[in-house]
């Protein structure tokens, strides 16, 4: 017995670079084909991710960038270490806006912007922001999220659209208002005094309910490729065994009809089916293990196996163990992880651990491995 590195048992593949949050807390990029060990949850875990393309043709600095009632310059300390940190300091008059646009028109789509944000100085207000979207025809479609604080330290900001149907739009303003009805005294305001500032920096907007990992541009959207992480061969037969049991820990993953882990027939092993929070083992014959949160909160499935005797069990954070006289229907020839053997069906999320034993473990055992990682 002996310790094997991660290539040997990962077969991982990605056509071009990612970005990830290091143990030091910045913004790091990987190499193409180097995977991502990622701290956003403040610990090692492996991040993978399907395609994500980055609409907004300037994440940072000031190309793109409009600037109402506030002075704006760049060259300041970002969240990746770099000089490249944009800060906007109001002038004093009312309703101070930042924005950029993006030329398309999402109709019926659902799209997510991100930001990073820290107050320079609030000049004694409670430091509010308030986050906008709309077409650019008669503000079209205007929708605010709710006003969320700042403070000194960056921060990721997300905001989440679905856009109704049958928008003309062919731009669309992504806006936040800095110190929007922040408090001075006893009342609000959306005259924030003069000296008034805040700093931003990687703006990002994309397809889907959930932000993704930050993909920068510079006078162009830029697409983030999909991961391709298969269990080598010699781990994969551990799967294809008579009896197995397996442990999965992670949290983050979503998207209806992802794979935490798939096979090459696009077959689900532990996943999800049209809602992103009922999570499932197998494929036909599936077993429902229960329903979570999504992005799903820290977790552990343990799932347990037989092929001779045509049954599978799992458990789902500890809850009773569920099972049906139907096998897990994979081969188990080409195992995914946060994907199936197709292009669409990922689950992006960070991986805590993986476990495969080579027998089928009792329930009582199932039941107390299934837990979030610690």
């Amino acid at each position: 017995m002996r310790n094997a590195g991660f290539a040997e048992m990962i077969d991982f593949s990605r056509p071009g670079s990612a970005t990830y949050v290091g143990a030091d807390g910045l913004i790091h990029t990987a190499a193409a084909d180097v995977p991502r060990f990622d701290y956003t949850n403040g610990r090692r875990q492996l991040l993978l991710e399907g395609p994500a393309t980055n609409l907004l043709t300037y994440s940072t600095g000031l190309g793109g960038l409009g600037s109402s009632r506030c002075v704006s310059t760049s060259g300041y300390l970002a969240p990746d270490g770099s000089m490249n940190a944009v800060r906007s300091v109001c002038t004093g008059e009312t309703d101070p806006i930042l924005e950029r646009g993006v030329s398309i028109t999402p109709s019926a789509e659902t799209q997510t912007f991100s930001v990073w944000l820290r107050v320079v100085d609030a000049v004694g207000l409670k430091p509010i922001v308030r986050f906008y979207a709309y077409g650019a025809t008669g503000l079209e479609s205007l929708t605010s999220a709710v006003s969320e604080e700042l403070t000194d330290e960056w921060r990721r900001y997300k905001f989440a659209v679905k856009w109704p149907e049958d928008m003309v739009s062919t731009t669309i303003r992504w806006r936040f208002d800095p110190f929007d009805n922040s408090m001075i005294g006893d009342s609000n305001s959306n005259t924030p005094p003069e000296g008034a500032a805040i700093e931003h920096w990687g703006w990002q907007v994309e397809e889907g309910e959930h932000a993704t990992s930050y993909i920068p541009t510079s006078g162009s959207a830029v697409t983030r490729p999909a991961e391709n992480a298969r269990l080598s061969k010699p781990i994969a037969s551990l799967l294809q065994r008579d009896e197995m049991s397996l442990l999965v820990q992670g949290q983050g993953f979503s998207n209806g009809g992802g794979r935490i882990v798939g096979d090459n027939l696009s077959r689900r092993v532990i996943g999800f089916g049209p809602n992103p929070g009922v999570v499932y083992i197998g494929n036909n014959n599936a077993i429902n293990l229960g329903t979570l949160t999504s992005p799903l909160p820290p977790f552990g499935v343990a799932v347990a196996n037989s092929a001779s005797k045509n049954s599978k069990h799992g458990s789902l954070n500890g809850d009773p163990v569920v099972s049906n006289s139907y096998r897990i229907d994979s081969a188990f020839e080409t195992v995914f992880l946060g994907r199936d053997g197709s292009p669409f069906r990922f689950a992006p999320g960070w991986f805590d651990q993986m476990v495969i034993w080579p027998f089928r473990m009792s329930d009582t055992d199932l039941k107390r491995l299934a837990v979030p990682y610690a």
